[in-house]
């Protein structure tokens, strides 16, 4: 009698039990957020702009990876994690520690992130706006520069009726530049020209639609450590990222320097002793940090396209073996 050797089963596919997921997301998360430092260490540890194509990696290659695995699973693994997941499952303490882990995580995303953005729009909503000489005179300036890196149509500046010292590129569908009245009357013509700069660089690295996008695989992760420290690290790089662009096509860091001292000085010390969370003192530890690369002259280029899509294979590549 013939004996026929065992045949390797075919993979199946997991299903969709909610710990595995999470614990999928949280590993691959992890995993994709290392080898995004270590890459920005090995190839240029001070580049904004290739901090945010690496950290922005973090945030949509796990999840597409987690899908990919969900409907094709891989006949290999490096790493499985179900049945890592079942057992802490099965160990009390551990268990709800890692609750507690993923629930402390998406109330910080609440909290820090989802609830001080819908008051921002709110408070810009309701501020009237208008044009302003100085705005459309400091736009005229320095849009050839613009237009000279690419920049087809860059928004039209608009100045709000409040106090509080702030800028922003402001809308999706018709994005405009907004400044506040109390900064505008609190910068000269050439800072005003290196404050509209900035918020043209935005524009011209994709504007909010890329950041809202981003703030979607964000949300989609609200339980995922990983993705919160990579959000917020994509958030602080993208506006360094952009003080760059801004000195490039200005040919002036330093008046872009003075800007954010000046934005600084104007929060006020009172601010920083106000703020019980220590977000302000977050917040002007960012500006002197910014300050310090437009003064050191630190520019350099991101991944490009290619370089993009090569990252993300390779890192892909990485995170297929762990499910």
């Amino acid at each position: 009698m013939r004996i026929e050797p065992p045949r390797r089963a075919a993979p199946t596919r997991r299903g969709y039990d909610p710990r595995v997921l999470v614990s999928t997301n949280i590993a691959h998360g992890l995993l994709a957020f290392f080898w995004a430092q270590a890459a920005r260490r090995v190839l240029q540890p001070r580049c904004p702009a290739l901090a945010v194509s690496l950290v922005t990696l973090v945030l949509w290659v796990p999840p597409a990876v987690s899908l990919l695995q969900a409907l094709q699973p891989a006949p290999w693994r490096l790493l499985r994690l179900e049945g890592w997941a079942a057992a802490l499952a099965s160990m009390g303490p551990v268990s709800w520690a890692l609750v507690a882990l993923a629930v402390g995580t998406g109330l910080v995303f609440v909290a820090q992130e989802l609830v001080p953005l819908l008051m921002r729009d709110r408070a810009w909503q309701r501020a009237p706006r208008d044009a302003h000489p100085r705005l459309d005179a400091a736009r005229a300036a320095v849009v050839p520069g613009f237009q000279a890196l690419g920049v087809d149509r860059p928004p039209p500046v608009r100045c709000a009726h409040t106090r509080a010292p702030v800028a922003a590129l402001v809308g999706l569908r018709a994005p405009e530049i907004v400044v506040s009245a109390g900064l505008l009357d609190a910068l000269d013509d050439r800072q005003l020209e290196a404050l509209l700069a900035h918020e043209l660089a935005h524009a011209a690295r994709g504007g909010n639609a890329r950041l809202t996008l981003l703030w979607i695989l964000r949300a989609l992760q609200a339980l995922n450590p990983a993705a919160l420290i990579a959000f917020r690290q994509v958030v602080e790089a993208e506006e360094a990222a952009c003080d760059a662009l801004a000195a490039r096509a200005t040919g002036r860091p330093a008046d872009l320097a003075s800007v954010l001292l000046a934005v600084e000085r104007l929060d006020g010390a009172d601010r920083l002793a106000a703020d019980a969370s220590g977000q302000a003192n977050a917040r002007h530890s960012l500006l002197r940090r910014r300050v310090r690369l437009l003064l050191d002259g630190v520019a350099g280029a991101d991944l490009g396209r290619g370089g993009h899509l090569a990252a993300a294979g390779l890192l892909a590549l990485l995170l297929w073996g762990v499910a």
